[in-house]
């Protein structure tokens, strides 16, 4: 996972606190974003539907 370090993790302990959860703090283009979520929500969308995997409510 990467985030735009700059703007939300604005301090270094932050970041540090990131990377050991293994978070990479970087920045890059709202379009590039986008795309890297929308190729992860297929990723695990092909996952989800070849696994059967169902949704339960919450209770």
């Amino acid at each position: 996972m990467q985030l735009n370090a700059r703007r939300i993790v604005p301090t270094p302990a932050a970041r540090a606190d990131l990377a050991l959860q293994g978070i990479e703090a970087t920045g890059f283009p709202q379009r590039q974003f986008r795309q890297q979520v929308s190729a992860e929500y297929e990723r695990h969308a092909q996952i989800v539907k070849a696994t059967g995997i169902k949704a339960e409510p919450a209770g």
